[in-house]
């Protein structure tokens, strides 16, 4: 099968797509990390989830010798408790560096854009 030979157009056209689609991503993962802080730093939010964790312990510390699967459930609501707040905070530490990788971009952007001014 014969490769095609893309134009400059065509190459330009294609980096600029990618371009629009990386800007997207960014928006959509910067949008995304704001939202779980709001999530994770909500007062109300916070006291769910201390009380559901004390009710787990109390569960898994006290509930009698013969109940183990009153343990068994508890240690897997727990689980599943740290679970949704890793991936809440997996969301917004994404944006995060989101965040820095764009201002890097943006830091070396200008540096090079100096440099070429400088050295015409």
């Amino acid at each position: 099968m014969e490769e095609k030979t893309l134009t400059d157009a065509e190459i330009a056209a294609r980096q600029r797509a990618d371009s629009l689609a990386e800007e997207d991503k960014y928006e959509i993962e910067t949008r995304r990390a704001e939202e779980a802080k709001r999530v994770l730093e909500n007062p109300l939010v916070q006291e769910a989830f201390a009380n559901l964790e004390e009710v787990y312990m109390h569960a898994l510390r006290y509930s009698p010798v013969d109940r183990s699967e009153l343990r068994e459930a508890a240690r897997w609501r727990l689980e599943a408790l740290e679970l949704f707040r890793g991936e809440l905070q997996h969301i917004l530490d994404t944006g995060t560096i989101a965040v820095q990788r764009r201002q890097t971009e943006d830091e070396l952007g200008n540096w090079l854009a100096e440099e070429r001014r400088e050295n015409g």
